[in-house]
């Protein structure tokens, strides 16, 4: 069961995955040994699933990054999903509903280069009703279960 502390150090964990063991410790009130041991503990039951970095990928050149809804014939499914994983410019991939398969965000140097995994996918799979997203300006990007968000509720709840 998760108590209000392992909620507490999960949103540590959101804010800075980084952060030192000893920082959260003070932050927190716990001893680092139990933040240790229940991180641990998130990580073997599959909870935590892995420490990751935000990368500002326009920084790295690709400056257009696009969320697009897929629906494909049934029997073309699991072949557009492998597809879709395996793709080099694939960052996250969701199965949906209502009337699409797949939810996909893919990072690109350019429209151009948008526009021909779109052509090449839409051929290959004959994809239905493609809708797809560029976004313009990233807002705000996992901050569920955050610091800031946390303290924002503590904030709202008083």
């Amino acid at each position: 069961m998760i108590t209000n502390k392992d909620v507490n150090l999960l949103s540590h964990l959101r804010t800075n995955a980084r952060q030192k063991v000893t920082e959260i410790s003070k932050s927190t009130g716990m001893p680092a040994t139990t933040i240790y041991g229940r991180i641990k503990v998130h990580e073997t039951s599959g909870l935590v699933k892995k420490h990751v970095a935000l990368i500002d990928f326009s920084k790295l050149g690709y400056t257009t990054t696009s969320l697009i809804a897929l629906k494909v014939e049934k029997e073309k499914r699991e072949q557009l999903e492998n597809y879709l994983s395996a793709h080099p410019n694939m960052n996250s991939l969701y199965r949906i509903n209502y009337g699409h398969d797949f939810l996909v965000e893919m990072v690109f140097e350019n429209m151009s280069r948008l526009q021909c995994f779109l052509d090449e996918t839409e051929m290959k799979f004959s994809v239905e009703k493609p809708v797809f997203f560029n976004i313009i300006n990233e807002l705000k990007k996992e901050v569920f279960l955050s610091r800031e968000n946390i303290e924002k509720d503590d904030v709202d709840k008083n």
